[in-house]
């Protein structure tokens, strides 16, 4: 069986970066926690960081909830021409 911060790290980077807002937002994970743990900058996160993403995934790979969109970068306008 996978270890459960493997399994997080696992599906984070799955999901990838464009979608980490979002799912932040669904499990009232922090953002730059979420990014820390996928790019092991963390070793031994919380249980209370961790755990809503767990129910998160295992929803999701159960077919209960589903991946938000990606949410591409804002775009910077077109400079204007002189």
């Amino acid at each position: 069986m996978e270890p459960i911060l493997d399994y997080v790290k696992r599906k984070l980077r799955d999901a990838g970066p464009k979608r980490w807002p979002a799912i932040a937002a669904l499990t009232g994970s922090n953002f730059h926690a979420m990014r820390k743990i996928a790019y092991n900058d963390v070793k031994d996160p919380g249980v209370l960081t961790v755990q809503p993403l767990v129910d998160f995934f295992h929803a999701v790979d159960a077919g209960r909830r589903e991946l938000p969109a990606p949410v591409e970068a804002e775009q910077k306008p077109a400079p204007e021409a002189a």
